[in-house]
């Protein structure tokens, strides 16, 4: 049976703190500039409010796209094949992030992440 990998205390604490202000500084960002700079109406004559609206467009990419990277280089078995999907979906974007999702659908025929439980489940199944 398979041993499922665990992260260390120390990697896991990085981790959540990394996500969590990630997550938390996008969020006061995104409430900064809505009541700075109203999303509605379009104001695209206006070039302060295209200039944070740009910007904040650019921060929620990144801010959705690294916790997909994260998942990505957790779970390619390969360190090089995942650090090159990476640099793939942070520097040309999301066509980049649904090919991997397609790799992934055509290399496990799912997206969903295997726990211990379901390892166990799935490995007593083929035995």
């Amino acid at each position: 049976m398979r041993k499922v990998e665990q992260m260390s205390s120390a990697s896991l604490l990085t981790a959540v703190l990394f996500y969590g202000v990630l997550g938390v500084g996008c969020f006061l960002y995104l409430s900064s500039v809505l009541m700075t700079q109203p999303l509605f109406p379009f104001q695209m004559q206006n070039l302060a409010w295209t200039q944070e609206w740009l910007l904040m467009t650019v921060l929620d990419y990144y801010g959705g796209v690294l916790p997909l990277c994260g998942i990505v280089l957790a779970s390619e078995g390969n360190r090089i094949v995942a650090l090159a999907w990476v640099v793939a979906i942070l520097l040309l974007g999301s066509p980049f992030a649904c090919a991997w999702v397609v790799w992934r659908l055509l290399k496990h025929q799912t997206l969903r992440m295997m726990d211990a439980e379901t390892l166990v489940l799935s490995e007593l199944a083929s035995d």
